[in-house]
């Protein structure tokens, strides 16, 4: 995988004028998250609670909370993740937002399934076999 230093460094040479757009545009998001980030610090925070038709209620660390509530997601409230589905099934009226938060939560159980069963011994096994694949 590539140096992210070394790939800046040549987005810079190749392209100096678009390297300085897009971080025009990332500072003022990153000083939002940031400035969230202290006051979360500064305050006793309690993870937040989500309801989703899916997958039941989602807790969002304070991290977590101050992300969401970024200009860089927010803007994702707007974005359909289905498409012109909707005009078809008027259910269908997904973003890319809730599709963020759902999959943040697949994540976490993800995460939680593999610390349950993560030592027993088939998931030992297949660390042997891993590589097998390959001769």
């Amino acid at each position: 995988m590539a140096n992210p230093a070394s790939f800046r460094n040549q987005l810079e040479e190749a392209a100096p004028r678009i390297t300085k757009e897009i971080e025009s545009l990332i500072e003022p998001w990153c000083e939002i998250i940031l400035k969230n980030l202290d006051r979360a610090r500064s305050r006793e925070s309690f993870p937040k609670t989500i309801n989703d038709p899916i997958w039941g209620v989602i807790e969002l660390y304070p991290w977590e909370v101050c992300l969401l509530n970024s200009p860089l997601l927010q803007r994702l409230r707007g974005v359909r993740q289905l498409g012109l589905a909707n005009l078809v099934y008027p259910g269908a009226c997904h973003s890319r937002l809730e599709h963020s938060l759902g999959v943040l939560e697949a994540a976490e159980r993800m995460i939680r399934a593999l610390e349950r069963n993560a030592r027993t011994p088939m998931f030992r096994e297949l660390g042997i076999l891993t590589d097998s694949r390959f001769g």
